[in-house]
């Protein structure tokens, strides 16, 4: 078992030789065993902490991030610690956390830097009234997971209204409440023009969120758009299948249901 360190020289050396490699998650869990290692004096750790989340913060997305439960819960009791700055993603299902805790850990400010949040499949566990969402900590989502929740209109225009979502990629909403009204709100008034990812599944969707996805500018940054299992109906894939704002590789998806609808032989 490696020693702890307690020389500010040492940790450095050591911070650095890891660093030299190439991002993954094997080299994520080897910077965990170093930070639990670490044992500097209160200032000096601070500087250590800012350094590697620095260094850190140059990661690509796809290397998920995930702290170990004991930067969150040690010894059972709820206390967010600042390690979670060496974070990136907060897998809500994975902790298990009673209601209160999960609504205290989504507000502390350790996590205000956090671009990917998994809340799927945790059904009340999370509220989604306007006023919860107004104090989650997170305001640099790239990533949001909502499947299977509790999420609806009201929610999601809260969401949308805290600038938290401006640089979001990817968007998971299947199986939730969520209908028409949001889809218009978010498609013609805001502009995420990173958006890459988008699952509506089933939802409560109709054929005016295809409309309203067909003629927003920034649709033509979408590479997958997932819509199956909803009311869309024939209207409805034949604004996707005419959107000049989609993809090819997106639109002939739809153009190709489209046919097939009108042609069911």
């Amino acid at each position: 078992m490696s020693k702890n360190i307690t020389n500010r020289d040492d940790w450095f050396s050591e911070c650095r030789w890891l660093l030299a490699e190439a991002p993954s998650a094997e080299l994520w869990k080897r910077i965990i065993t170093l930070w639990n290692r670490t044992r500097l004096p209160k200032d000096e750790k601070e500087v250590a902490l800012s350094y590697l989340s620095s260094q850190l913060s140059h990661w690509p997305l796809q290397v998920v991030r995930l702290p170990p439960k004991t930067w969150i819960r040690p010894k059972k009791k709820l206390s967010p610690q600042k390690s979670l700055l060496l974070c990136n993603t907060i897998d809500v299902g994975a902790l298990a956390l009673p209601k209160d805790s999960l609504a205290r850990l989504l507000r502390s400010e350790n996590v205000q830097h956090i671009q990917r949040l998994q809340l799927a499949h945790t059904q009340n566990a999370v509220s989604f009234t306007p006023n919860n969402i107004q104090q989650m900590s997170p305001r640099r989502l790239r990533v949001l997971d909502l499947r299977d929740t509790n999420i609806d209109d009201e929610g999601l225009i809260a969401w949308l209204q805290t600038g938290a979502l401006s640089e979001l990629e990817e968007l998971y909403l299947q199986v939730t409440k969520i209908s028409d009204k949001s889809m218009e709100t978010l498609f013609t008034e805001y502009s995420l023009a990173h958006l890459r990812v988008l699952d509506i599944r089933h939802t409560e969707i109709t054929h005016r969120t295809a409309e309203c996805i067909s003629k927003a500018p920034f649709s033509r940054q979408l590479r997958a758009l997932h819509m199956y299992a909803n009311d869309v109906g024939e209207q409805g894939l034949m604004w996707l299948a005419d959107a000049k704002n989609l993809q090819p590789t997106v639109r002939n998806i739809y153009r190709a249901r489209y046919f097939a609808e009108k042609n069911p032989w």
